[in-house]
């Protein structure tokens, strides 16, 4: 289950359970100014987030740039791998 609600232009709360007993409860800002920047805050999540993601670092990212990628970001994998999950589907 997937709820992605927009509060203004590039703001979007999103609740989402992924089937794996996690809920993510996040926001995502989207930089119109450079639309592939995008910004991860946590709403009522005790997770750590990705700071600023671009579309095209990761709408084709491998397993092992992901593991890269959440250490760097110090974010779990399976977080990571939700928020690029939500870029991919605004960008639809």
């Amino acid at each position: 289950m997937k709820n992605i609600t927009k509060i203004n232009e590039n703001l979007f709360h999103v609740i989402s359970e992924p089937g794996d007993a996690t809920r993510y409860d996040y926001f995502i800002f989207i930089d119109y100014d450079d639309y592939d920047e995008c910004c991860f805050m946590p709403c009522r999540s005790t997770f750590r987030y990705p700071q600023w993601l671009n579309y095209w670092d990761v709408k084709d990212i491998s397993e092992k740039d992901l593991i890269d990628l959440s250490s760097k970001e110090y974010c779990n994998p399976y977080t990571l791998k939700e928020c690029i999950r939500t870029i991919l589907e605004l960008r639809a």
